[in-house]
């Protein structure tokens, strides 16, 4: 057969795909054609709820105000003021595994003061640690070492709405702030680092991670529903029903959940402090304290969301929507092509020499005929 060196149309809309290899009975020779494939998609993400460039679209271009594009999105939803601040923990991922070591003013292991400015856990057996002291994250470590079991909580005195007095978790390139207090505990033969602190502080540290706070400042300040919007859609995600992480948290701080930063940083190699709260994420925290979407049982609605959708979300929990506003001019992500070379699309695939590829089904909602459901890679 004809062997074309290009397709177009494969849809890759801010989904996954599931390919199906056709391959010969016998072994295929290693690919070293030098052809290429060239893939058309729109968007990034899962493309599930809310676009974010989307969002953007819809505050700064149309105007929409937060609660319309919250209720665009997550249909079958209602916006509700009544989730209060409840306390959450925030499983640390960088430190899971590790020892953990916290320096800060005042520094109490289990309410008690420790009389030292760093201290030092490290796991000994099931459900047991050992703390010890320094003048600073490097040591040198006091000895002997105290017991201590799983569970034990560090924390600070002193008013944290001064950075200097939270804890803060010295890790292998930086040091990092944390409102509220830390529990180290031990959980499948593993220590694990939480963060225990109030929804409404967590999310001074997610907001700025997930959506540019300076898109807060766009149109005149329109780009403040767009916050607004990631607000509302970080807390009800995390408040919401969901998996947790295996040390038992209630999120973690990474994209397998949302992404936290914690209040501030400083890498030691430039010894720059260095905030990662923004006062425009914060006022859009504020404004929409203890906001949340629930669904028709009355449940906190885990509102999923994603950079941007193509034009069209994927549906799921929450109905496929057009979406206009995804091609916000600022959004390099609504439309994109990329060119392959076969041999590493064969080698990523694990087929040997590609033949032809063909998408079989798509979903029907967009461009190419929506989103790429099934493609066969012979």
């Amino acid at each position: 057969m004809t062997i074309s060196r290009k397709w177009r149309g494969i849809a890759a809309v801010a989904g996954v795909l599931t390919l199906v290899a056709v391959v010969a009975p016998s072994p295929a020779p290693a690919y070293a054609d030098d052809g290429t494939v060239t893939f058309v998609g729109h968007g990034y993400g899962h493309g599930r709820g809310m676009s974010q460039y989307g969002a953007y679209g819809w505050a700064v271009n149309s105007g929409s105000p937060y609660d319309q594009i919250l209720a665009f999105y997550y249909g079958g939803t209602t916006l509700r003021a009544d989730a209060g601040n409840p306390p959450m923990s925030v499983e640390l991922t960088r430190v899971t595994g590790g020892d953990t070591i916290v320096t800060g003013n005042g520094l109490m292991i289990n309410g008690v003061p420790v009389g030292a400015a760093a201290v030092l856990i490290q796991r000994t057996g099931p459900g047991t640690f050992a703390l010890r002291t320094a003048p600073g994250c490097g040591g040198p470590w006091s000895d002997p070492p105290v017991a201590l079991n799983s569970g034990l909580t560090i924390a600070t005195t002193g008013d944290q709405s001064n950075l200097g007095n939270l804890p803060v978790v010295c890790e292998p390139t930086k040091t990092t702030g944390y409102r509220g207090s830390l529990t180290v505990i031990d959980a499948g033969n593993t220590q694990f680092t939480l963060n225990n602190v109030t929804s409404e502080d967590y999310l001074r540290g997610v907001v700025p991670r997930e959506m540019p706070a300076s898109w807060g400042d766009a149109g005149s300040g329109r780009g403040m529903q767009a916050l607004m919007t990631q607000a509302v859609a970080a807390r009800s995600y995390s408040l919401g029903s969901g998996a947790r992480p295996t040390s038992g948290a209630s999120t973690c701080d990474s994209d397998s959940c949302q992404v936290y930063g914690g209040a501030f940083e400083t890498p030691y190699a430039t010894g720059a402090f260095k905030v990662l709260e923004d006062a425009r994420s914060n006022t859009a925290v504020q404004a929409t304290a203890g906001q949340v979407m629930r669904a028709a049982n009355g449940t906190i609605a885990r509102t999923e969301f994603s950079s941007s959708n193509g034009g069209w979300s994927a549906g799921g929990t929450f109905p496929a929507v057009p979406d206009s506003a995804d091609a916000t001019p600022n959004n390099p992500n609504h439309n994109w092509t990329t060119t392959l070379s076969l041999a590493s699309v064969a080698a990523a695939l694990g087929t040997g020499q590609i033949r032809s590829m063909d998408v079989t089904a798509r979903n029907g909602l967009g461009a190419e005929g929506g989103r790429a459901l099934t493609v066969v890679v012979t």
